[in-house]
């Protein structure tokens, strides 16, 4: 039985295992840490076990699954920085399914809580994603002077 302080490293194995190709593992590791967050009331443990099968459902070209998982994780995050990660990995998955007005709206409605606290991991992502949803649905001057802008 896992404990909360293996929380971290958990989600460490999950993405690693996503990005080596073990996708089993990844399952696995995803649902051990939404069961901790379900035996501890830990919101942080829930939300790592949804992004880590969000990010597995992706990467296995399941992004209906991806973009479900992903929203339940921003849906349990309950602090700041855990809703910034929750809200970068929902507008990715939503960007691989290519959904890109989801996406961009994801990040519109993010960026202003995070841009006084500058959070500058997550609104770089939150940026590109805005980016890439105006290249993607035909703005490219706006596209592409948002990518210069990330600089």
């Amino acid at each position: 039985m896992r404990e909360v302080g293996e929380l971290k490293p958990l989600g460490a194995i999950g993405f690693a295992a996503t990005a080596s190709g073990d996708l089993e593992r990844a399952r696995r590791t995803g649902e051990e840490l939404l069961e901790l967050g379900a035996r501890t009331s830990n919101s942080r443990a829930s939300i790592l076990g949804h992004l880590s099968l969000a990010l597995r459902h992706s990467l296995a070209g399941e992004h209906r699954r991806a973009v479900e998982e992903a929203g339940r994780g921003r849906a349990a995050a309950l602090d700041t920085t855990y809703r910034a990660l929750a809200g970068v990995y929902h507008g990715l998955t939503l960007a691989f399914a290519q959904r890109w007005d989801e996406a961009a709206a994801v990040a519109a409605e993010m960026r202003p809580a995070l841009e006084p606290l500058g959070m500058a991991q997550p609104l770089f992502w939150l940026r590109y994603l805005e980016a890439v949803a105006a290249l993607a649905r035909g703005e490219p001057t706006r596209g592409m002077a948002a990518l210069e802008a990330l600089q």
